[in-house]
């Protein structure tokens, strides 16, 4: 695993993000043509194949991609799904108490505690997994 991919939740949560939210998310997973070289002692071969990469994203590149056919999906960071998740606060507090603002803070200030040097993967999924419940999205 990547260090990029430990900040993100796996591709799998990231395809089911609805059209139109976290577009502006940092980084994307892109199916993507994958062009070089790999040498071993019995030769060169040249590899051409798609693979998922993690890469980073700019204004409207989703759009673009997706309008060319590419498979796209945007990867949110924790701090990125943390932040929708705090905009949503005020108004889950009127809806339903299960869903405090001492929740967010807590799994908030627990991941991007200064003694950790990374993110857990599982927080990053957790979030997005909570993100998905507070939007109503069913997720697989």
């Amino acid at each position: 695993m990547s260090t990029l991919e430990r900040i993100v939740p796996p591709l799998e949560l990231c395809k089911q993000i609805p059209d139109g939210e976290f577009e502006d998310s940092a980084l994307v997973w892109v199916y993507d043509d994958v062009v070089g070289f790999l040498c071993r002692t019995s030769g060169c071969e040249q590899i051409h194949k798609k693979v998922w990469q993690l890469q980073k994203n700019h204004p409207r590149k989703i759009a673009i991609r997706r309008k060319c056919g590419q498979e796209i999906y945007p990867a949110p960071t924790l701090e990125e799904t943390m932040t929708s998740l705090l905009n949503y606060a005020g108004w889950l507090l009127k809806i339903d108490s299960r869903f405090g603002l001492d929740t967010f803070v807590e799994l908030y200030s627990r991941t991007s505690n200064k003694h950790y040097t990374q993110y857990d993967p599982s927080a990053c999924a957790a979030a997005l997994r909570l993100w998905f419940k507070v939007k109503g999205v069913e997720v697989e």
